[in-house]
Order: C-alpha cells, then structure tokens, then sequence
C-alpha cells in the first residue's frame, strides 16, 4: 500500500476497509480501465477488476490487488515501473 501511495500519490485511493490479503484500489475517473490494466500486466502487478463483483453501479477504475506475497524491494520497483507507465513525466 505504501508503494502504491508514494509512486501513485493523487492518483489512486486505497479502500480504507480491506481484508489482510487483498485491498481495493481506485483510479481517477480521468485514466481509462485499458491503461491501467496494460500498465500493470507490463509492470508484473496483480490488479483485478472489480467489475464483475457489481451487480449494478459499478464505480468506475477500481481494481483487487493482492500483493502478500511479495517481497518489498520487488514491490516497490514494479509499482515505480506501474506508474511510469501510467503518469509518465
């Protein structure tokens, strides 16, 4: 969640009710679902749409990660790559 927060700042909000193992990211409406999904299969990071979870009035650009089993260091290099590629400078 850090890494996400740091590298992503006002880009994306993290669900403050999550499970220990997985969380809820959402997206500003303004970066399209396609950008976000490319960007992270690129990127190597598990981000799932939360899309067919909604039976209606789905919000828009929110994703399920699960990032437990990773290691910190490897983390935080696939997220800095995630978010170059999604807010490139």
């Amino acid at each position: 969640i850090y890494a996400l927060t740091k590298h992503l700042s006002g880009v994306v909000k993290i669900a403050k009710k999550s499970s220990s193992m997985h969380f809820v990211v959402q997206f500003q409406e303004d970066v399209s679902v396609e950008k976000i999904v490319n960007a992270a299969r690129q990127a190597g990071l598990p981000l799932v749409s939360t899309r067919p979870f909604y039976f209606d009035r789905e919000p828009g650009g929110e994703f399920l990660s699960d990032f437990a089993h990773r290691e910190e260091g490897e983390l935080d290099r696939a997220v800095a790559q995630f978010a170059a590629l999604l807010v490139p400078e």
